[in-house]
């Protein structure tokens, strides 16, 4: 059946082409949204932050010598070491003026105001060094401001003002009060008077820019700076504009010059008790100073109880003692000790087997007619048992929100040399509910040019993310590194190495 062509109904275009524009419209306004998204992305946030370590001997409060080590500068989401960046004249981190937070776990304890830094050089008293080598800063110990009295009441724990007038008192002073006279108390409005107001205007600011004065490079945004104490001269607070500038250069008080005698005043750098070598009673506390106060993170562990404490110290200990019984075993962790070479220490040989108990002569005063007797006097054998333990510190933290605890035990043996055995271990639990060790270190007292004993510090947010690593000291016979440790996944990753100071 054939159909008649004008019977057939066109299509509607105009509705299709209607949704076209529709389509294309709202393609715009998605593309408008984008666009304007893309410029509303904030920046991120600029760190920077400096770590230190500050060492004193005798009363924090008052100590008898004491010494700021610069440690890392964490800048532009990378570290550099403190010690040598920006050194010239004197290195950022340990400029005059510059305030540190002195930390434990996190918790800021005191501050520390630095009053000038000196560049030292070893020196060798007798074949061994003082470990007295590089940049130092030395400051004043500022105590944390006292907290405010509480108006709460002892009683009711309800807050209560001062001083109270009673209601009695204040009916008297109403009916003395006249009633034509006005009650100071109560508020009024009053319109201002504009022959009093019209003179007291502003005048506008020129905003010309032959007027201004050129940017100064100190107030740049992006330059690296530190937090600096109140009291300190800074001349990025100057407001003296061009006409500052134009005058002689020796009247600049930020120029260099030199002094004869002792010099006076906190900038020109004022006598302090100065830190020599490592004294026995020598104490170690984290330095943070960072351009913005950021709120504190106590990365501390809490045990539940005493027992999971004791659990743990026992742990540990068997971890311990199992290194002193075979050193190898602190090469089978990811990362051992940081060292130039990275190797720990051989494998002893066997210890030989002990000797059997032999007879010594000894001949007897001979008589005529007796016989000589031997008599024998046994010699006690080698003792093959594992040294015991002294000073084990065990430290927990909890290095992150919602991580595992993180142990840290240390301790060494008796005795001097090779006797003198040093042992490190950082361990997590695992799935079982045992330890894994997630760092072991071995020395002795013989290999310590080689291999360095691992001194814990502390724990610190090196990079203000939260985030705290583990703070070691690299102490070798004559020389010393500080190194950063990142624990994560099981594993520990070195993050950050320091100079060898001499």
């Amino acid at each position: 059946m054939r159909m008649d062509p004008r019977q057939l109904i066109p299509l509607p275009r105009r509705p299709i082409q209607e949704s076209m524009k529709r389509l294309s419209f709202l393609f715009f306004l998605a593309t408008l949204s984008s666009h304007a998204q893309m410029h509303r992305v904030a920046r991120p946030d600029s760190v920077t932050r400096a770590v230190g370590v500050y060492e004193w001997t005798g009363d924090l409060a008052k100590p008898t010598a004491a010494r700021l080590i610069p440690i890392t500068l964490f800048l532009s989401g990378h570290f550099e070491d403190a010690a040598i960046y920006l050194s010239t004249p004197v290195p950022l981190a340990i400029q005059t003026g510059t305030a540190y937070e002195l930390q434990t776990a996190g918790v800021r304890k005191s501050f520390l105001d630095i009053s000038y830094a000196r560049n030292l050089r070893s020196a060798v008293v007798e074949g061994a060094t003082t470990y007295d080598d590089g940049w130092f800063g030395y400051g004043k110990y500022r105590p944390l401001p006292k907290p405010k009295p509480s108006t709460q009441s002892a009683e009711n724990g309800r807050p209560e003002f001062a001083s109270r007038v009673s209601l009695d008192d204040d009916v008297k002073d109403k009916k003395d009060r006249k009633s034509d006279d006005p009650d100071p108390e109560r508020p009024t409005l009053q319109r201002p008077n504009p022959n009093t107001t019209a003179g007291k205007q502003k005048a506008p600011k020129e905003t010309s820019g032959v007027s201004q004065a050129p940017p100064d490079p100190d107030t740049d945004p992006d330059r690296p700076s530190l937090k600096r104490h109140a009291s300190a001269p800074d001349a990025s607070n100057s407001t003296e504009g061009v006409t500052a500038a134009k005058g002689p250069i020796l009247a600049d008080p930020d120029r260099p010059g030199l002094h004869r005698g002792r010099p006076t005043g906190a900038t020109a750098g004022e006598l302090l008790p100065q830190l020599s070598g490592l004294p026995p009673d020598l104490h170690q506390m984290v330095a943070v100073s960072d351009a913005v106060d950021r709120p504190e993170h106590d990365f501390t562990h809490h045990f539940l109880a005493d027992a999971d404490r004791v659990a743990i110290i026992a742990k540990m200990q068997a971890m311990a003692k199992a290194v002193l019984a075979n050193p190898a075993l602190a090469a089978q962790t990811a990362n051992p000790t940081a060292t130039p070479d990275g190797k720990a220490l051989p494998e002893p040989a066997p210890a030989p087997a002990a000797p059997k108990a032999t007879a010594a002569l000894k001949t007897t005063a001979s008589r005529p007619g007796v016989r000589k007797r031997r008599t024998s006097v046994p010699t006690t054998p080698a003792a093959g048992t594992t040294p015991d333990l002294l000073d084990g510190q065990l430290s927990a933290y909890d290095l992150s929100y919602n991580s595992t605890p993180t142990y840290i035990f240390t301790a060494h043996t008796a005795g001097a040399g090779a006797a003198a055995m040093y042992v490190t271990i950082v361990a997590q639990p695992d799935l079982d509910g045992g330890l894994q060790p997630v760092m072991r270190s071995f020395t002795d007292g013989a290999h310590l040019d080689r291999v360095p004993r691992l001194r814990f510090v502390d724990v610190v947010d090196a990079e203000a993310s939260n985030r705290a690593s583990l703070l070691f000291e690299l102490r070798a016979a004559h020389s010393r590194q500080f190194a950063l440790y990142r624990i994560l996944a099981g594993r520990a990753d070195q993050t950050f190495l320091t100079g060898s100071t001499q």
